[in-house]
């Protein structure tokens, strides 16, 4: 075949599902992708549990390479793509967060043309109702989330820390048990309204109206075999302390939304 001749059309099938799901855990999908054109149909070919090429993808790393081959043939990748679900209630995006890949997510969202917003990604899952920070906080990849959301101008905001799963557990719970408060409490990925520790404990407090049970984050952590020294002071219901600095908004003022 000369140079000047077009790569051949990969089919959807399922024997070219398990050829993409291999190369990418392999680490050769590039090379693949070298020698076909490969239209989107192909990475959307599910499998048992109807785990597909694009959720190996998201936790791989390879969403934006995917996202340039699909571009070969006139196709992009959209949000609906990336909130397909498994059996199991799985996502792309629940895969991406388990990876620590969510920046990549946002990038080849917004070279599509999309632009979501922070709670069409956050999304529970059909299953388990789990969110994408649900998965971050269970794998210790809160850092790798929120630097992405910062980074896409974006802000976390309570009600995503506060969102329940059917078990009941919010992200801050999952955090607590899998030992990954201090991401949680790292101040480079809040607000300079937010800031220290006991002040963002303190503004989780009275955003949720009593809506958190600081006792049992405390006994959760305490149980996490990795769980960060957290302050005593974080966990008792002391008045919210004055906030100052450039980044202070007016007391009971509204935040930027998303």
């Amino acid at each position: 075949m000369g140079d000047s001749d077009p790569k051949p059309l990969m089919r959807a099938s399922w024997e070219s599902r398990g050829w993409l799901i291999d190369a990418m855990r392999q680490g050769t999908f590039p090379a693949v992708a070298a020698l076909y054109r490969i239209p989107l149909a192909c990475f959307l070919e599910g499998g048992q549990g109807n785990a597909t090429p694009l959720h190996t993808a998201a936790f791989t790393g390879y969403l934006p390479q995917v996202a340039a081959c699909v571009g070969e043939v006139g196709e992009s990748l959209s949000l609906a793509d990336l909130s397909r679900p498994t059996l199991g209630g799985w996502t792309p995006l629940h895969e991406a967060a388990h990876g620590g890949r969510f920046r990549d997510v946002i990038r080849v969202l917004r070279e599509a043309g999309e632009e979501p917003g922070l709670d069409a990604l956050l999304v529970p899952d059909g299953f388990s109702a789990r969110t994408p920070l649900h998965v971050a906080a269970q794998r210790r990849q809160i850092a790798a989330l929120a630097a992405a959301v910062r980074e896409a101008g974006w802000e976390l905001r309570p009600r995503h820390w506060l969102a329940a799963n059917r078990d009941g557990k919010t992200a801050l719970d999952e955090a607590a048990l899998h030992g990954n408060l201090d991401q949680v409490f790292e101040p480079s990925l809040w607000t300079r309204r937010v800031g220290e520790m006991g002040k963002l404990w303190s503004y989780v407090r009275e955003e949720s109206r009593g809506g958190v049970d600081f006792e049992r984050l405390s006994h959760e952590a305490a149980l996490a075999s990795r769980a960060p020294r957290v302050p005593a002071a974080a966990f008792r219901g002391a008045a919210r302390p004055e906030l100052s600095g450039p980044g202070r908004a007016e007391k009971g003022g509204p935040l930027r939304e998303n």
